[in-house]
């Protein structure tokens, strides 16, 4: 049986790793998010989207990420953090590669659906990570890791305007440099042993921690989450779909309520 690996485990030099490796990933989503924001007027253009169509394209890379993020915060307890963090790398990079060879809406809108979910894998993984690793100086390591997202912002706009002012103008090249932190931070998580998180550590029983949920907290995510679904895949019914959000709902949450046995905690 494998021993569990808890944060004292590690050597200095692989908490070090393992922060920036992080840090890394959620900056490669500010660096694909500055990109969508600069140049959705020249992809636009190219393929004579309406304002709507480029709109669409840029809204896809949201709601993912709350998918992602409520899904994987549930399993990463149970996968390990290293295998979400290899389909984070995935979809992240392939986000970049389908903007390069996107030849339509289509392409666009599943590249910003990959960079959405991509985006969320990591928020799941990255922030128990952190907890688990520095669990003394957790605030002030979680702050620094949450800069990550400004920075990509910034260094992904420099590098476009670095490229622009060299003569790589190709929207489609500027897309892919979402792959430059993305390849760095997966290759410095391979070698990494990954800690589990501070409730396995404390030997918390899963059903414990969404009791911290409950039937409240579930209703209100399952109804936006399936309403906002409804928007954006278009199976929603216009004149009723909040009714039938908010139905739905309540039908999961009381499932959810009904087998934590709790309405929910306060913080």
């Amino acid at each position: 049986m494998n021993r569990v690996v808890t944060g004292s485990d590690l050597s200095a030099k692989e908490k070090k790793l393992l922060f920036w490796a992080s840090f890394l990933s959620l900056a490669a989503a500010g660096i694909g998010f500055a990109f969508r924001i600069a140049k959705q007027g020249d992809y636009g253009k190219e393929f004579t989207l309406t304002y709507q169509e480029v709109g669409q394209i840029m809204g896809a890379s949201f709601w993912p990420i709350a998918v992602t993020m409520i899904g994987f915060s549930l399993l990463v307890d149970r996968t390990g953090y290293k295998r979400p963090m290899y389909l984070a790398f995935l979809l992240q990079a392939g986000s970049g590669v389908l903007f390069y060879m996107a030849d339509g809406y289509t392409a666009l809108y599943y590249a910003s659906v990959c960079a959405g979910l991509g985006h969320g894998i990591v928020e799941a993984v990255i922030n128990p990570v952190c907890a688990a690793v520095y669990p003394k100086d957790k605030t002030t390591r979680l702050t620094i890791l949450h800069a990550a997202w400004p920075a990509g912002l910034v260094g992904g706009t420099l590098l476009i305007m670095g490229a622009d002012q060299v003569g790589v103008t190709d929207w489609r090249v500027h897309g892919t440099f979402i792959l430059i932190p993305a390849v760095a931070y997966i290759l410095m998580y391979r070698p990494c042993r990954l800690p589990v998180d501070e409730r396995v550590r404390a030997g918390v029983p899963f059903k414990a921690m969404l009791q911290q949920v409950g039937f409240l907290s579930a209703t209100l995510a399952s109804m936006l989450l399936v309403y906002e679904l409804g928007n954006v895949l278009g199976f929603k019914t216009e004149e009723n779909w909040m009714r039938n959000s908010v139905i739905v709902g309540v039908v999961i949450g009381a499932g959810f309520g009904v087998y934590v046995k709790s309405l929910g905690r306060p913080l």
